[in-house]
């Protein structure tokens, strides 16, 4: 594994009172690069570049060749907690379903916060068959102590400009 960049800004309630927004300061094509990231703060939006989802989870399928170009899986998670409670989330990566790894985070938060992060954590070509497709999944579990306000998730890719101009020559 490589680096694993986490940020905590969860104490820094003074962000939001200045009017701080999350699209400010985190950029689709500067947060999700090829090591893992983490970051806690204060607020209740997700950045704009995210696709909400009301569900706990995603899942996807993806061709051997699209997963070579796969930089990770973006996803946040807007969550509150009652005052006073330890908060436990964690998310679970699997293909194919085979667990592939889990991390988790514990907060004693009483107001909105934020937990945006950029996983990678799928393995690798191995766990191709042999019609070269696989199946993923990221699950999201909260303890009952947690207040699940809204979930947003990504795919995000390397540059795909290539393959637009293969796609064009062969029409």
């Amino acid at each position: 594994m490589g680096h694993y960049c986490t940020i905590d800004l969860s104490m820094c309630q003074e962000l939001v009172r200045n009017g701080f927004s999350i699209n400010d300061l985190f950029k689709l094509e500067r947060f999700c690069t090829k090591s893992p990231s983490n970051v806690h703060l204060p607020g209740g939006e997700m950045p704009e570049w995210l696709v909400p989802n009301n569900e706990s989870h995603i899942s996807f399928m993806a061709s051997k060749d699209l997963f070579e170009k796969f930089i990770g899986l973006a996803f946040c998670v807007v969550f509150r907690g009652n005052e006073g409670q330890m908060l436990k989330m964690e998310a679970q990566t699997s293909v194919n379903g085979k667990f592939k790894g889990a991390f988790g985070f514990h907060y004693q938060v009483n107001s909105d916060h934020v937990q945006l992060c950029c996983s990678n954590y799928w393995g690798g070509m191995d766990d191709f068959g042999s019609n070269d497709w696989s199946h993923f999944q990221l699950i999201i579990r909260a303890s009952r102590h947690v207040i699940v306000k809204k979930c947003g998730f990504r795919l995000i890719f390397e540059p795909l400009e290539n393959d637009l101009e293969i796609l064009l020559q062969h029409n």
